[in-house]
């Protein structure tokens, strides 16, 4: 796989992982939460992750969206940080 195959790869994962908590990605950018150099990053973290296949069967199996990625996720934190807040359930 050449750097630019991988890091497309890797872009895709990340972007799938991020919609499937809720997290859009080009907003986050567009509003300031996530600059292009943090995003780079991202997809580096992503890039060096040894749990590719988990990672495949994760997002398969949570197609309808999670609220946690999961622990071996390197980019976790970053993405859960990004996820739109709760709503507060109302007071009876």
């Amino acid at each position: 796989m050449t750097k630019i195959q991988d890091f497309a790869f890797h872009s895709e994962r990340l972007q799938q992982m991020a919609a499937t908590l809720g997290v859009d990605l080009g907003q986050a950018v567009l509003t300031d939460k996530l600059d292009t150099f943090p995003f780079q990053d991202m997809v580096y973290r992503c890039s060096k992750c040894h749990e590719v296949l988990a990672c495949e069967h994760w997002l398969a199996a949570h197609e309808s969206g999670a609220a946690d990625a999961p622990d071996y996720c390197r980019n976790k934190y970053v993405l859960e940080a990004l996820q739109p807040a709760a709503e507060p359930e109302p007071m009876l």
